[in-house]
């Protein structure tokens, strides 16, 4: 996915998706096969799967490092 700047948060097509992968981050520290909705430079959508581990202190998310596969069918 390339990517051109701005916030990361503006990807997700869908706000609750960002959000339910920070709380897994949160709580167990890394997700695998988390599927959601991105948004492409034109706009539309496409779906993926992220598997990725983060770093946490005191509740926050620090950085994810992970990966991100297109799943369109």
């Amino acid at each position: 996915m390339e990517y051109l700047g701005g916030s990361l948060a503006n990807c997700y097509a869908n706000s609750e998706d960002r959000e339910g992968l920070l709380a897994l981050i949160r709580s167990e520290k890394r997700v695998k096969r988390y599927e959601c909705q991105l948004v492409r430079k034109d706009g539309g959508t496409f779906a993926v799967s992220i598997t990725a581990r983060g770093m946490v202190r005191q509740g926050d998310v620090l950085l994810m490092d992970g990966i991100v596969e297109d799943i369109t069918r």
